[in-house]
């Protein structure tokens, strides 16, 4: 009974901070739908060019493992894909760090 009690007091204490976690006025709402998706559209044509700078510009690799397990969780094939992306620097432009 007497950890009954202490659990109903903890409840009645909590409760109210509770409540002002649920109530947050400081948090902005959510942009419409249609914002994001008016946004996505503008942005998407521009993914394409900005991922050609990115590969022009760095040097990088680029690993992908697929894992195939059983039932059981034991591992029966394993592939990994290696991509090495090696831009070629131009003479006048040192070379990134």
């Amino acid at each position: 009974m007497k950890n009954f009690c202490q659990i109903i007091v903890a409840v009645a204490l909590l409760r109210p901070l509770a409540a002002a976690w649920a109530i947050d006025d400081a948090a902005p709402p959510l942009p419409a739908v249609e914002t994001v998706l008016e946004r996505l559209a503008e942005h998407s044509p521009k993914e394409e060019a900005n991922d050609l700078a990115f590969k022009q510009r760095y040097q990088f690799t680029r690993s992908r493992a697929t894992e195939v397990r059983d039932s059981k969780g034991e591992l029966n094939k394993r592939e990994v894909k290696t991509q090495v992306n090696k831009p070629i620097s131009d003479a006048g432009k040192p070379d990134a760090a």
